[in-house]
């Protein structure tokens, strides 16, 4: 039966043949959403239907498809359905209303940590071989050298949504690697997007406010298996890794993982920073999940131009002082980060300004708190994005895993932190500003306001007298 005929279920033969005509968008997002589309809506209880209506109070939506399990009144140019319904109409709408070329090829990159960096890596060094690839996740949307779209509302937009910007742009790029979530993953955001290739960076504790347990976290970053599209699609591993080791135990899983090959660094040329650790890792997998997708070529390249994407391992330089800003918000994260800082400045010692996320796993707080204290030589705990949480709450469960005081200052205000970090820095002292990487604000109460790690490094180093 074909996609026309499987509508004939909830829609006439005469609606059908209105909406393929009159559409042109598909999405989850109700506000503002134009003429040409249909939008995608979730009720989870009764509560959310004066939400729903209000977010639709500027839409000009062609038609509405809503799914909940409870009476609704029905809006205007709308159909309600069970969650199946919800999840098998999308499928056929966007096969007919986003047909993809068949040479486009789709990559997925799960991971605790290390997604944004090698999804990045890996249309940069396409462009290397002047082969046009996207990546869309955290930082938005990214050729690999220059964000084109900036703010993704989602580290994984929902499936139509993902398979829209796929569409409009698959005249321009053939490649297309996306962040998968955990949350999107366990949610099924994703539904059946079939990969190409997939990669599986890092396995580590976050997010238990949503998964409750680490056995329930790594079940859902398991789900990516599901979406390899064929035999020959596999799911890159790093290789020495034990949640590596853990996948293939499973014999469901053992002959569809490959795991990376060691980065020969006096061939490549790569800079310093990936010589070692998590940027090593990361670049590592970059390459191996290309040469799986028939680009073995790209073994070859010099890479000595290829730099971490913005607020990754990110080092801001003034004469000979040295800052470096990075992501790092869970414990390995963090752990890591520090330990690649102390092998790049093996002469230096550690000054690192950190927080915690609020309204976000608590448990994660007093673990970094003692990971800091084991390499750093000061720590200033500063506010993350505090949203709706006490800051002082957070610094002082962060506090409760440190176990030495003597070098250990809680300085709300993040930009005063970080200033008094870097006024107090020697050239033998290397400054750490950890958790929010490439964000360009801060939320705090639930308001945002314009933040940035790296301008206030800047500002400091480049525009203000020193003392």
């Amino acid at each position: 039966m074909n996609d026309k005929k499987k509508l004939l279920k909830w829609f006439t033969s005469e609606q059908i043949d209105e909406i393929l005509v009159s559409v042109h968008q598909l999405t989850t997002i109700a506000e503002n959403a134009s003429v040409d589309a249909i939008v995608f809506y979730k009720l989870t209880s009764p509560t959310s239907v004066e939400l729903f209506k209000n977010r639709i109070t500027n839409s000009k939506a062609h038609f509405y498809i809503i799914s909940c399990d409870f009476e609704v009144a029905l809006v205007e140019n709308s159909i309600v359905v069970n969650q199946k319904e919800f999840e098998e109409i999308q499928k056929i709408f966007v096969r007919l209303i986003y047909p993809l070329h068949e040479e486009v090829k789709l990559i997925g990159v799960t991971g605790t940590n290390g997604k944004t960096s090698v999804v990045n890596y890996c249309a940069h060094l396409l462009s290397l071989i002047n082969i046009p690839a996207l990546c869309i996740g955290t930082m938005g949307i990214s050729n690999g050298k220059e964000v084109i779209v900036e703010d993704a509302i989602n580290t994984t937009p929902s499936y139509v949504d993902l398979m829209g910007l796929v569409f409009k742009f698959q005249d321009q790029y053939k490649y297309f690697f996306f962040e998968f979530s955990s949350h999107a993953l366990f949610q099924k955001r994703l539904l059946d997007i079939p990969l190409d290739m997939a990669a599986w960076t890092s396995f580590s504790q976050d997010h238990l406010d949503f998964h409750k347990t680490m056995e329930a976290y790594f079940e859902a970053k398991l789900i990516i298996f599901d979406h390899l599209k064929n035999t020959k699609a596999k799911v890159v591993l790093p290789k020495n890794d034990d949640f590596s080791y853990k996948i293939i135990e499973n014999s469901k899983y053992k002959e569809k993982v490959i795991f990376t090959k060691s980065l020969d660094i006096e061939k490549s040329k790569v800079h310093f920073v990936f010589h070692q650790g998590f940027n090593k890792s990361n670049l590592e997998i970059s390459l191996m999940v290309l040469a799986q997708l028939g680009l073995d070529k790209i073994y070859d390249l010099d890479l000595s131009g290829l730099m971490p994407p913005s607020g990754r391992f990110e080092i801001v330089k003034n004469a000979n002082r040295y800052a470096v800003i990075d992501y790092a918000h869970t414990p390995d994260a963090l752990e890591k980060l520090l330990g690649s800082v102390q092998k790049t400045f093996p002469d230096s010692k550690i000054t690192l300004v950190f927080g915690c996320g609020g309204n976000r796993d608590a448990k994660k707080r007093p673990i970094m708190g003692h990971i800091a204290q084991r390499f750093a030589h000061k720590v200033i705990i500063t506010n993350d994005n505090p949203r709706n949480e006490a800051p002082e709450q957070i610094s002082q469960d962060i506090l409760s895993g440190i176990t030495d005081l003597n070098h250990v200052e809680v300085v709300l205000d993040r930009k005063l932190a970080i200033e008094q970090a870097l006024s107090q820095q020697s050239e033998k002292i290397v400054v750490v500003v950890a958790g929010k990487g490439h964000e360009t604000y801060q939320e705090i109460n639930g308001q945002r306001s314009d933040f940035s790690d790296k301008q206030v490094i800047e500002n400091f180093y480049f525009c203000s007298p020193q003392k």
